[in-house]
């Protein structure tokens, strides 16, 4: 098997966050063994399948995880699970816990070729997956793969027998005894990957008192309590989920599920499920307005709703936030490395929360510096660092990448372009590597983005650099239409002319394409955009 290389954490670090109160002594299996004991009736699990009680889910996560030991996992193994929303995914979230392994995060729509790059840079031992998922066999991709990786990993499947793959329910059935492992807060438990939009995604390892501390101090922010019911319309296999359900489990909430999003199954849910509590992506709740089918008396029992995973247009969030009759709108920033490092609080005001991800996570300090590495003004326009109880120590097996990802004083790179306001709420303006250099100008395309997407022709816009002899860089506008809309170049400079946008902002070009390149947790593909252009433009 491959050697992994997890980078150290700090101890120094870790002694300064534990004085501070910050850090505990806690791991799922201790918190799942809390609430099983004081919350045991509470329902845990809420689906259209029926709900799972604290007890169930204890008995169930127990036994999958002395199934996992008699397949001969054990501690440190890397496990990785490609569920939806499923009971299934939080039971072997917390079963692979118990053993001491270390969960990795696989998208649904990963194919073969995403699976081999992800499965054989982490050296994964086993595969949690479907039999059938929509018009192909995950468990069948998986054991073709599994045969020619380095790393010949197990396949466990969810659903009818495959052949040659171990089987979900089977292991469920076990009545082997769970040997309990010695787990320690500092133990890597989590493994998430970059969504890869610049490069080839990244291994992002975390421990537990990263992750855990950085969710209860957020639920105590948030003010959720054992009554809550929080919903995540995000996938858990991506961070915004799974932080989600880090602040569910901290305090014995319920966990409300829907394998998969469309609009109808989403109000249906919420209308029957009544949610106390929505985190969700921008396009969700856009779709829902597109199609006239969301409305006020199916939200009575939200009292908050969170829009984060992508840019969010104030504009939306001010419509989220007249839809609930009890409730308001909130953002929150975060990344693979971090969790949740900005999230606005339900006291703040209407404009604060519709136009900024908030203030700083509670043990989260934040920095915008200058081109020449100067920490700069509120309201200016800089790179985005982070430092906290919550960021990871260093990509896996990427010493060199880890190293360049810090400053020399221990602050984050993000890759983030933003401004602090005179609050120190956090607006996050556009990536580093986006930014157009336009004869020595640059400027932030999401600015245009912004404004373009306003348009009724357009589903979907991004604006990327394009190398040039004479300027260096220009931007060329790529746009993916509504149905039956037309839309030309000279649309587009109207609209920005009406809005004063400066002309050396101006895309130079318009692409209509059928198709946008997204990764799984629906960002913008940059590069595959270049595919677009002719043989002298790339």
């Amino acid at each position: 098997m491959t050697d992994i290389i997890i980078p150290e954490q700090n101890t120094a670090l870790t002694q300064a966050y534990r004085e501070k109160g910050y850090y505990l002594d806690e791991t799922l299996s201790s918190w799942l063994k809390g609430n099983a004991t004081n919350l045991s009736a509470n329902p845990a699990i809420i689906s259209s399948n029926g709900n799972k009680t604290y007890t169930d889910l204890s008995r169930e996560v127990s036994r999958l995880a002395a199934g996992l030991q008699a397949l001969g996992l054990k501690k440190g193994d890397i496990i990785a699970v490609q569920l939806p929303n499923i009971p299934e995914f939080i039971v072997s979230y917390l079963a692979i816990a118990s053993i001491g392994g270390i969960m990795q995060t696989l998208h649904m729509p990963y194919q073969k070729s995403e699976l081999e790059y992800l499965l054989g840079d982490s050296a994964a031992s086993a595969v949690i997956c479907l039999s059938q998922f929509k018009d192909s066999s995950p468990a069948s991709t998986l054991l073709a793969l599994a045969n020619t990786l380095e790393n010949s990993f197990k396949v466990i499947s969810l659903g009818p027998k495959i052949e040659s793959a171990l089987s979900f329910n089977e292991l469920l059935k076990s009545t082997d005894s769970l040997i309990n492992e010695s787990i320690h807060p500092t133990d890597p438990f989590v493994l998430l990957y970059t969504s890869g939009t610049t490069s080839m995604p990244k291994g992002v390892p975390h421990r537990y008192n990263n992750f855990l501390s950085n969710a209860r101090l957020c639920c105590e922010e948030y003010s959720f309590t054992q009554k809550d019911k929080l919903f995540s319309v995000a996938p858990m296999t991506h961070l915004y989920g799974l932080f989600i359900y880090n602040m569910t489990l901290s305090i014995g909430a319920s966990s409300v599920l829907l394998p998969a999003f469309n609009v109808e199954a989403f109000i249906e849910t919420v209308k029957t499920q009544q949610p106390t509590a929505i985190f969700a992506a921008p396009a969700h709740f856009a779709a829902g307005f597109q199609t006239g089918a969301l409305k006020n008396s199916d939200f009575e029992s939200v009292r908050f709703v969170c829009l984060s995973g992508s840019s969010v247009a104030p504009e939306l969030a001010k419509q989220v936030d007249s839809l609930l009759l009890n409730g308001k709108v909130g953002q929150l920033w975060g990344m693979s490395e971090l969790q949740a490092g900005a999230i606005t609080r339900l006291n703040d005001s209407e404009a604060t929360r519709c136009s900024s991800s908030g203030r700083p996570t509670p043990g989260t300090e934040l920095k915008i510096i200058s081109s020449d590495e100067q920490a700069v003004p509120s309201n200016t326009e800089g790179e985005l660092l982070v430092k906290g109880l919550s960021v990871f120590s260093g990509y896996l097996n990427k010493t060199e990448e880890s190293e360049k990802s810090f400053t020399e004083d221990g602050w984050f790179r993000t890759g983030d372009m933003a401004m602090l306001d005179d609050d120190g709420n956090l607006i996050i303006t556009g990536r580093t590597k986006h930014l157009i250099n336009r004869g020595g100008v640059k400027y932030n395309p999401l600015e245009i983005e912004n404004i373009i997407n306003l348009l009724p022709q357009v589903n979907q816009c991004a604006v990327i650099p394009v190398e040039d002899d004479v300027l260096g860089e220009k931007a060329y506008l790529f746009v993916l239409l509504n149905n039956e809309h037309q839309l030309d170049l000279e649309d587009v400079s109207d609209l920005l002319r009406t809005q004063d946008i400066a002309k050396y902002k101006w895309p130079e070009k318009l692409i209509i394409i059928e198709n946008m390149p997204l990764t799984p947790t629906n960002k913008i593909k940059h590069e595959e955009l270049k595919k677009h252009l002719l043989p002298n433009e790339a």
